[in-house]
């Protein structure tokens, strides 16, 4: 983990301090980067974990849609839960890949992760739908959200909240959330989104 860490201290400092083209920033010479917002600069590094997502033909991606091969020597029988990469949903399917259930935030951009709760609740962890790109998605619009297993709103915090959330056997919810910071080290003019973990009880309220 430390070195993990060191690795994206570096990639973080390469990435500020030099220009577009990779080569060191001359003292006083402004670069683009330089000139972006706080927002951009850190979109960019936060990009690089998820390059193996890229866009490519539509068509082509819609006919790979859905169950393409399906060995039942090798697979667990049962249903499959999970969450869509790109919408603010989650759904239900048997071994088949036939739908089931699906609970979805209407209001939502996408959600990073969707938690079925023993009582069918679901608990997500997402963004609240006002631009076109993650990118464009403010802090104060990521939320943690309660859903009841109709898919109506139990509750909706909007704490920053990003990737992560974790319910303890208490029911207690620990979420993962970032706020900007300042650390002259890093940068004496922009702010960094650092992370914090946030505790809620089971009614969503910050303990």
């Amino acid at each position: 983990m430390r070195a993990a860490a060191s690795l994206l201290a570096t990639l973080a400092a390469s990435a500020i301090s030099c220009g577009d083209d990779g080569a060191p920033a001359l003292d006083g010479a402004p670069t683009t980067r330089a000139r972006e917002s706080s927002h951009a600069r850190i979109d960019r590094l936060r990009s690089l974990g998820y390059l193996v997502f890229a866009e490519g033909d539509d068509a082509a991606g819609a006919a790979r849609s859905g169950v393409v091969r399906h060995d039942r020597a090798r697979t667990q029988p049962g249903y499959r839960w999970y969450n869509e990469q790109n919408r603010a949903a989650a759904v239900l399917i048997d071994a088949d890949g036939r739908v089931l259930h699906r609970v979805e935030d209407v209001d939502g951009t996408y959600w990073a992760r969707a938690e079925l709760l023993p009582g069918g609740d679901v608990l997500a962890v997402g963004a609240a739908n006002r631009g076109e790109r993650r990118s464009e998605i403010e802090d104060e619009d990521r939320y943690v959200a309660r859903f009841a297993w109709d898919g109506g709103l139990r509750w909706k915090r909007s704490i920053g909240a990003h990737h992560d959330v974790e319910v303890l056997p208490d029911g207690r919810i620990l979420a993962l959330v970032m706020e900007p910071r300042r650390i002259p080290a890093v940068d004496p003019d922009v702010d960094v989104r650092d992370d914090f973990v946030v505790e809620l009880d089971g009614d969503g309220r910050e303990r």
